[in-house]
């Protein structure tokens, strides 16, 4: 089962050590996998992917701007989500709400 969240992304850097920041709304999918008891793995999210990007417009009163693939910021913010502790933890919360 696929469930999805909205994530904000308030000074979110989609390239590391680099001053880039992103703010704004992704829509974000992913998958549940539940615990193995012959291991002790404890679960939880996988295949975390985005599913859409908004970004605000610099100035207040600005319209946000939809990203799609394969825009490079897309990209980047895809590939930064997948490993983002805050990221998971949102999964994991969402999870926790089921």
């Amino acid at each position: 089962m696929t469930y999805l969240i909205d994530y904000e992304l308030d000074e979110f850097q989609p390239w590391p050590n680099m001053a880039v920041y992103v703010y704004g709304e992704a829509q974000i999918s992913y998958k549940w996998e539940g615990p193995d008891r012959d291991t002790g793995y404890r679960g939880g999210p996988y295949d975390i992917e985005l599913q859409s990007l908004s970004i605000h417009g610099h100035l207040a009163g600005n319209p946000s701007y939809n990203i799609c693939h394969p825009d490079p910021l897309f990209a980047a913010v895809e590939a930064a989500i997948q490993n983002n502790d805050h990221v998971i933890q949102a999964c994991i919360d969402d999870h926790a709400e089921e």
